[in-house]
């Protein structure tokens, strides 16, 4: 019967190498091979260091279904485990994991230095199948960062992705989430969708964004951190890493600033939207940029956009109707006025590159042709829509709005009204 202190004693030997110890703040991990093996060491035991903190207990159990789910040589085979029994906590959780040879990418640059180009894309490319392995399971990782890559045999075209402590399912109830209160992620990359109260921490999209920070720091040895500094400046804009991106022929680092552009936006929906994109634009860079693979890659990048939750079609949507219910609230006002009141209106195309519009609503008396009018103006800010009046003297935020829910906040039409209404008082009070 198996030791209650080491479960796994039954099956497996835990086998002391001080030159071999991996430990982080989860867990433990040991060489181990199965009793009465002789054969060299293929596995890891895995074990707890908090074994009583039920989230850690979790977040084990949920490694593990994980690792049952994926079936790729780009994540570590499971080969035992207990973790069924991560609710009793009189039961010390252990995994046995294949042991896989080789530095993490963290160890990796630190020895040896910066990837080249061609290596390092290769290693994005070979990390995008194991994400899409994963993703096509329903399956978001969430903690991707140089320490979470082994190299196989220091292979750099070889990653394997392991630690899936923070990973979730697209089908699993939200009970299972992190807190809002909580941040997810990891500070090697921090997103302001795994921020706390974010209501976006289960978006496969971020795991697209690590992926994209995982190649910037294999070619320059830097780690992102944030997506904008306090300058405004993205990663690969910064003075560290600016003379360290200059890789490649001309046309080759321009489209590489520009995968870095794209991946490392702020706003979620205006990132590389699908693995397909980003896949497509790294190997053109590879390949010298051929024709008919942009426009393909370019093709596959609209798609996705126009698919993505929180992308543009479904921005363009929602600014589109707020600004008619803006319109709305001016037409009511003149019908309220009645008879010798006519509404003008003008409004403004909406400008995808700055997730943007605008609408000016105007009241003409038909007597005198004294008009009034009321500019406002509409951005999408993270997952909102921020409206605002706009005077000669500033802008004067008045409501924000989901970009999901656009006719949420039935006030908006009676802060709209109000505005005209001001607009008319400051006129009079004006001569």
């Amino acid at each position: 019967m198996a030791d209650a202190k080491k479960p796994w004693s039954d099956s497996w030997t835990v086998i002391n190498d001080e030159e071999w110890k991996r430990s982080g703040g989860q867990g433990t991990l040991r060489k181990a091979r199965r009793n009465g093996d002789t054969h060299p060491v293929s596995a890891v035991l895995k074990k707890l260091n908090n074994q009583s903190d039920p989230d850690r207990r979790r977040r084990m159990r949920r490694e593990v279904v994980a690792l049952e789910t994926l079936d790729h040589a780009g994540a570590p085979k499971l080969f035992d485990h207990n973790t069924e029994h991560f609710e009793n906590t009189d039961v010390r959780l252990y995994a046995i994991l294949e042991f896989v040879p080789g530095d993490t990418l963290a160890e990796y640059v630190t020895r040896c230095g910066a990837l080249s180009l061609e290596d390092g894309g290769a290693l994005l490319l070979t990390l995008l199948n194991v994400v899409e392995a994963y993703h096509g399971v329903g399956g978001g990782h969430r903690d991707i960062k140089p320490d979470n890559i082994i190299l196989r045999n220091n292979d750099t075209r070889l990653p394997v992705l392991i630690d899936f402590g923070l990973s979730f399912n697209v089908d699993e109830p939200s009970r299972d989430d992190t807190p809002d209160w909580q941040q997810v992620g990891n500070r090697f990359l921090a997103l302001p969708e795994h921020a706390p109260f974010s209501s976006n921490k289960r978006d496969l999209r971020s795991d697209l964004t690590f992926c994209v920070g995982i190649l910037f720091y294999a070619l320059t040895c830097v780690h992102p951190a944030t997506l904008s500094d306090e300058t405004g400046c993205l990663p690969h804009q910064r003075i560290n890493a600016r003379s360290l991106l200059a890789l490649g022929s001309e046309p080759q680092r321009q489209a590489l600033l520009t995968l870095f552009d794209i991946g490392f936006s702020f706003q979620i929906g205006q990132r590389w939207q699908s693995i397909e994109s980003v896949r497509g634009h790294m190997q053109r860079i590879l390949d010298g940029l051929p024709y008919e693979g942009e426009i393909a890659a370019a093709l596959a990048d609209i798609r996705a956009r126009a698919l993505s939750k929180l992308g543009n079609l479904a921005t363009k949507e929602a600014l589109d109707y707020v600004r008619l219910r803006l319109k709305n609230a001016g037409r009511s006002l003149v019908s309220e006025l009645g008879a010798g009141f006519n509404f003008e209106g003008e409004e403004w195309l909406t400008q995808m590159d700055k997730m943007s519009t605008m609408i000016r609503c105007g009241v003409r008396q038909e007597f005198d042709g004294a008009i009034i009018n009321v500019v406002f103006s509409i951005r999408a800010v993270g997952d909102e829509l921020v409206v605002a009046e706009q005077r000669p003297t500033g802008s004067t935020p008045l409501a924000r709005i989901p970009i999901q829910e656009p006719n949420a906040l039935p006030e908006l039409e009676g802060i709209a009204h109000r505005c005209l209404l001001e607009a008319f008082h400051r006129r009079r009070m004006n001569g």
